[in-house]
C-alpha cells in the first residue's frame, strides 16, 4: 500500500473515516503526520477510533507520528 493512497483503502469504519475526512485527512500520508494525541483532539475521534487506525496502519507497515516527550 502506498502512502499516497486514499484513507478509503484502509477500510476504516465509517465513523472513523468520516471524522478524518471532515478534518481534511484524505490520504495515508496526511494521516501519518498526526500523532495519536493530535487525532484524539479531533471532535468525534475517540480512543476506539485511535486504536482502529493504529492497528490498521501497523498491519500495512505504517505508524502515526511519534508523541513528543515533555
Amino acid at each position: 500500500m502506498k502512502r499516497t493512497a486514499s484513507i478509503d483503502t484502509l477500510n476504516l469504519k465509517s465513523r472513523t473515516s468520516n471524522t478524518l475526512k471532515r478534518y481534511g485527512i484524505f490520504t495515508i500520508s496526511t494521516l501519518l503526520k498526526y500523532s495519536g494525541i493530535e487525532l484524539r483532539r479531533l471532535d468525534g475521534f475517540g480512543k476506539l477510533s485511535k486504536r482502529e487506525v493504529e492497528e490498521i496502519l501497523s498491519k500495512n507497515g505504517f505508524e502515526l507520528k511519534k508523541e513528543k516527550n515533555k
